[in-house]
């Protein structure tokens, strides 16, 4: 029987041959599989529309080049509809384009579609003017929900064709991010997006905080991560070179945003 992984910092390496040829992808207790092979996943996150669009291509290889087989990165809401309506996919916004290049490069894609993201962005990414309506932001509040539909309508129309099953990189979108409410709220959001047409091997949300209630066996997989250099870490051994006794500081580590 199939069983959710959770996955512990996300690591992939499997051979190129099996990307991008429509591989069936399945998951047990100890590993994902592509197409019946074991593999071990390393996914690295980039925010493309975050990076000047001429850049995007040589920071795509040189993540390549340094190991990682899987990239993750966020759409921000905020980026893409700052005035309500107006949405904006030109220039370092062009997630088709920037989708393209990953594939270029034989690199799989996860998509962390939001409506929050995090990543220290402006309300988590959810645009001023939603914060703005007085509705109840990551929540099944219809108000909202009714704003998140053609935001993500809108992302669909830029990953029409370079779904995994179309032969394209992305295989998987995460929902929300660090959400610690009822899974109802991320199930409704994969329903707005399966009902738009996206259809995909497999679907995240992040590990943590845990959801107040769980979410249906084989509905989305758990994923974990951090910061691979370790940022936000007191370093034991340069206190006791300063004070000759080691440091007496909490450790802390920071979350993937």
């Amino acid at each position: 029987m199939k069983r959710l992984l959770v996955l512990a910092c996300f690591i992939f390496s499997f051979s190129h041959s099996l990307i991008f040829s429509i591989s069936q992808i399945t998951w047990d207790s100890h590993s994902l599989m592509i197409d019946g092979h074991r593999v071990v996943p390393v996914m690295g996150e980039v925010h493309y529309s975050r990076i000047p669009v001429n850049e995007w291509a040589g920071e795509i290889r040189k993540m390549k080049e340094g190991g990682v087989t899987i990239i993750a990165t966020y759409v921000f809401w905020n980026h893409i509809e700052e005035q309500q309506g107006i949405f904006d996919w030109s220039g370092q916004r062009n997630l088709r384009h920037f989708l393209q290049l990953c594939q270029n490069e034989q690199l799989p894609v996860i998509l962390r579609i939001g409506p929050y993201c995090h990543g220290e962005s402006r309300c988590g990414g959810i645009p001023d003017w939603v914060v703005a309506s007085g509705c109840k932001l990551r929540s099944e509040d219809p108000k909202f929900l009714a704003f998140v539909e053609p935001f993500y309508r809108q992302i669909f129309t830029q990953v029409q064709g370079l779904q995994w099953k179309d032969g394209g990189p992305v295989m998987a979108c995460q929902f929300d991010n660090e959400y610690g409410g009822n899974a109802s709220y991320l199930l409704t959001l994969k329903g707005i997006a399966t009902r738009i047409g996206f259809d995909l091997p497999f679907y995240t949300r992040t590990g943590w905080p845990e959801l107040r209630t769980p979410t249906p066996f084989g509905e989305m997989i758990p994923l974990y991560g951090d910061y691979a250099d370790g940022f936000g870490i007191v370093p034991q051994t340069r206190a006791l070179a300063i004070t000759g006794r080691p440091s007496t500081s909490r450790l802390s580590v920071a979350a993937l945003p």
